[in-house]
């Protein structure tokens, strides 16, 4: 059995009889939607549950509907990629670091005709989204890794605004405009600042990328509990239902990505997710194809 010792009575409600603290917490959750946790099962493996309250037929009753499934395979392997990609990712800036000075030497060398500059610009583009591929592998490495990040009291709404500022020129060049509303007197946090300003700013990016011109992306805050929750608002293409369960999976795209002058790489949102989780909070959205898509990023304040 996947759970091992599974039940520890007969008789009683299943989230008193796990021995799995964690997933019986899950069950005991009364939220509507789906709720999904990974957790260890018996030997050592990793399971990953999905927990949805089900009304009875005559609608008197709520019932906990639980699938299992074992992600021991997929947790080793890719624990095996961020490995690999994180030792590459220390080799690859040497060169690429080359590549981009070499560029700016040979266009101080003299005039170059109309060709030569289109090969230049090129390559320093390219050198330029391989640079910031390797920054987010390395960053994505940083955050599992928890290495070099420090705690500090922060102002989320400076951050949000920090991000908004620096995104501007992208918004204004794909015709999308940036909205933000954030209340008054929001708690601070116990942060890593720039981690944050990482997470929001993947989260902001992909809203403007994914847009449609002449379209907006609204940002808020709000306070649930003891989270502090942002939400990342667009009115662009959505997302489709068979990228969704994959949207934070590191190396995915979503088949609409497809700007050769900007490749999508894959790790703006598992970066956002592992920043969330390092946090101690979560991150999820909700979308409508065609109608747009919101990010909610909620973090722990108190407690």
């Amino acid at each position: 059995m996947m759970l091992g010792a599974g039940l520890l009575g007969v008789g009683r409600p299943v989230a008193e009889s796990l021995t799995q603290p964690d997933l019986a917490r899950l069950l005991k959750e009364s939220a509507v939607e789906p709720r999904a946790m990974e957790f260890s099962g018996a030997e050592g493996r990793r399971l990953r549950g999905v927990v949805r309250s089900v009304r009875s037929a005559d609608g008197n009753g709520v019932w906990q509907v639980c699938v299992l499934q074992d992600v021991t395979s997929f947790r080793e392997l890719d624990e095996l990629k961020t490995e690999f990609v994180h030792t590459v990712s220390h080799d690859l800036r040497r060169p690429l670091t080359m590549m981009e000075g070499l560029v700016h030497m040979i266009e101080m060398l003299g005039p170059l005709n109309p060709a030569q500059q289109e090969y230049a610009r090129r390559i320093r583009l390219s050198a330029q989204e391989m640079n910031r591929l390797v920054k987010d592998l390395l960053d994505l490495g940083r955050v599992e890794s928890g290495l070099e990040i420090r705690r500090l009291p922060v102002q989320l709404p400076a951050i949000i605004a920090k991000v908004v500022d620096a995104l501007k020129p992208e918004a204004a060049a794909n015709n999308v405009k940036l909205r933000v509303k954030i209340p008054e007197g929001m708690p601070e946090l116990s942060a890593d600042a720039s981690l944050l300003e990482r997470a929001l700013g993947n989260l902001m990016e992909n809203a403007i990328r994914f847009n449609r011109p002449g379209g907006a992306v609204e940002v808020s805050i709000k306070t649930t509990g003891n989270m502090v929750v942002v939400a990342v608002k667009d009115d662009g293409i959505g997302i489709a239902p068979a990228d969704q369960p994959r949207i934070f999976e590191k190396f995915f795209r979503v088949s609409s990505s497809t700007d050769p002058e900007r490749p999508a790489w894959g790790l703006g949102l598992a970066i956002a997710k592992s920043v969330a989780e390092w946090h101690g909070g979560k991150i999820w959205f909700e979308t409508k194809l065609g109608q747009g898509s919101t990010f909610y990023l909620a973090l722990p304040w108190k407690g």
